[in-house]
């Protein structure tokens, strides 16, 4: 699998979790997994504009989901990680 692949299957799962996202607003698995889609489409960023951008959607959504299910692991796990990648964008 190419980078351009990986690329184009990250952008359809980040539309895929934030179309399921806005739909499930009050669903700790639907916010989290669009925490995770976040930091995943993050990677392929061309800028740090665009990363940080979508970092920041990232950090909302693992702040939501560890708000509602302090006990679940991927909500501050996938806020880290998001925050990681606003930190990248720092340097």
């Amino acid at each position: 699998m190419t980078k351009a692949d990986l690329r184009e299957q990250a952008a359809q799962i980040f539309q895929e979790a934030r179309t399921r996202y806005s739909q499930e607003t009050t669903q700790a698995e639907a916010t989290w997994q669009f925490a995770r889609a976040c930091f995943d489409w993050a990677e392929f960023a061309t800028n740090n504009m665009q990363r940080a951008e979508i970092a920041g959607l990232g950090i909302a959504a693992g702040r939501q989901a560890a708000a509602r299910d302090p006990k679940l692991a991927a909500g501050h796990y996938y806020l880290a990680m998001n925050l990681g990648q606003l930190a990248q964008t720092k340097n």
